[in-house]
């Protein structure tokens, strides 16, 4: 089940960016890509330790710190 949650957000994530340069007068909201990816990263930390794999977990989780820190910033700003 987490491996499917997993898809969707990676899919989802993926589609935006995609979109953004197909459209070029899209502007990618921080408010809402940056959550979706730390939920995202969160949920990939999760799996891989399930999974076992302390060094691509390891990883997940600084990249999880850095974009959840990233969504603070940008909710504080406002």
């Amino acid at each position: 089940m987490l491996r499917k949650i997993n898809a969707l957000l990676a899919v989802i994530v993926v589609a935006i960016g995609v979109y953004r340069y197909i459209d070029h007068d899209y502007e990618v909201n921080p408010r809402l890509i940056l959550p979706l990816l730390s939920l995202m990263f969160l949920l990939f930390t999760i799996e891989a330790i399930l999974n076992k794999r302390k060094l691509i977990a390891a990883l997940y989780a600084v990249i999880f710190v850095i974009a959840a820190g990233a969504t603070v910033t940008i909710f504080m700003q406002t």
